[in-house]
C-alpha cells in the first residue's frame, strides 16, 4: 500500500493516533439514471436531498439527435471526410443537421444544412422531408427523447449525490471544487445502500453509474485532510453567506435557510472536533458571528431586521 503524504500549511503535525476508521468516496456519473425513480427512492427512504431539475424537452431533444447522429451513426454522410454538426435554429425552436465539408479550392469550409427537427408548442416533434426520407432516424430521434426527458444529466447526478452526502452523512469535500468526500465510518453501510439503490433507478439498456467508497484509518494526516477541508469550507461559506447579508435585499425565508445552514456547519465542525481531538476555535468564530447573538442582534437577525424596516 502507498501512503500519500500531505503537506498542509497551518495544520499542527500534534495529532494523537486515533484508533477510529472514515470512509472516501468518488463517482464517476452516467446519464442513465431515471429522475422519477430517484424521486420516489428519496421520499422511500426520506432522504433530504435537493432533486435536480428535469431536462427541458428542447434540451432532450438535443441530447437525443446527438446520440442518433454520433453514438448509432443512423445519419449517412454525403461524404466520409465530411463532418456532421448539429445546430440550434435561429429562434431556438429545434435543431439543424448541418453538413461540413472542405473546399481544397478556396481552402475554407463550406456548411450545407441538410435537414432539421423541431420542437412544436404543442411537445410533438417536427421533421424536415430530408429527415423524414430516413425513418429509422426519426423514430429513434422521438424514442430517446422520451427517454432523455427524464434521465438525469452526468452533472444533475453528481450535484444529487453531493447533496445527498451534505445534508446526511456528516460529509465534509476533501478536493476543492469537489470530487472526493470524507465522512464518518458509521454512515458506511448506509452511503453503500442508498449507492446501490441509486443503480437500481437505471433506465434499462443505460449506463450505470460508477460509486467508489473506500475505508481509511483515521491517522494523522488523515486528520490533517479532513481539518483542512473543513476550515476551507467554513470560510468560504460563511463569506458567501455574509456578502448575501450586505448586498441586502433578502427575503425571511432566504435568510431563515442561511441561518440553518450556518448551524448545519456549526454541528459538523464540533463533529469534526470530537472525532479528531482537536479545537477549531476559529471556525466556531466565523460562524457564531452569523448565528449568536451580540447586542442583541445577530447578523443574520439584522438581516432580517433590514429586510422588515424596507418593507
Amino acid at each position: 500500500m502507498s501512503t500519500a503524504v500531505l503537506n498542509l500549511p497551518g495544520i499542527s503535525s500534534n495529532l494523537p493516533a486515533l484508533n477510529v476508521q472514515g470512509c472516501l468516496t468518488f463517482f464517476m456519473c452516467s446519464d442513465g439514471v431515471s429522475r422519477v425513480a430517484v424521486r420516489g427512492l428519496l421520499n422511500r427512504l426520506n432522504i433530504s436531498a435537493a432533486l435536480p431539475r428535469a431536462r427541458t424537452p428542447l434540451a432532450a431533444l438535443r441530447r437525443a439527435i446527438g446520440e442518433c447522429v454520433y453514438n448509432d451513426n443512423l445519419w449517412p454522410k454525403t461524404n466520409r471526410k465530411n463532418r456532421l454538426l448539429i445546430r440550434p435554429l435561429d429562434k431556438r425552436q429545434g435543431y439543424a443537421l448541418v453538413e461540413e465539408s472542405a473546399d481544397y479550392y478556396t481552402n475554407k469550409l463550406v456548411h450545407t444544412q441538410v435537414g432539421y427537427i423541431k420542437m412544436l408548442r404543442d411537445g410533438t416533434i417536427e421533421f424536415s422531408s430530408e429527415c423524414q426520407a430516413n425513418q429509422t432516424f426519426c423514430d429513434n430521434v422521438v424514442i430517446k427523447h422520451q427517454i432523455f426527458v427524464d434521465l438525469l444529466s452526468k452533472q444533475a447526478l453528481s450535484d444529487l449525490l453531493y447533496s445527498v452526502l451534505i445534508r446526511n452523512f456528516d460529509c465534509v469535500t476533501l478536493k476543492p471544487g469537489g470530487g472526493l468526500y470524507q465522512f464518518p465510518e458509521k454512515h458506511y453501510d448506509s452511503w453503500v445502500s442508498f449507492c446501490q439503490e441509486i443503480n437500481g433507478c437505471v433506465v434499462p439498456g443505460r449506463k450505470e453509474p460508477v460509486i467508489y467508497t473506500l475505508k481509511h484509518d483515521m491517522d494523522e494526516q488523515a486528520a490533517s485532510a479532513i481539518i483542512a477541508a473543513i476550515k476551507r469550507e467554513v470560510s468560504s461559506r460563511s463569506e458567501e453567506i455574509k456578502e448575501d447579508i450586505y448586498s441586502g435585499g433578502l427575503k425571511e425565508r432566504t435568510i431563515k435557510k442561511r441561518r440553518k445552514e450556518a448551524e448545519s456547519l456549526l454541528n459538523k465542525v464540533r463533529q469534526i472536533e470530537t472525532l479528531c481531538s482537536t479545537s477549531l476555535p476559529e471556525l466556531h468564530g466565523m460562524l457564531d458571528n452569523l448565528t449568536e447573538y451580540h447586542g442583541g442582534l445577530s447578523l443574520l437577525d439584522s438581516a432580517t431586521s433590514g429586510e422588515s424596516d424596507e418593507s
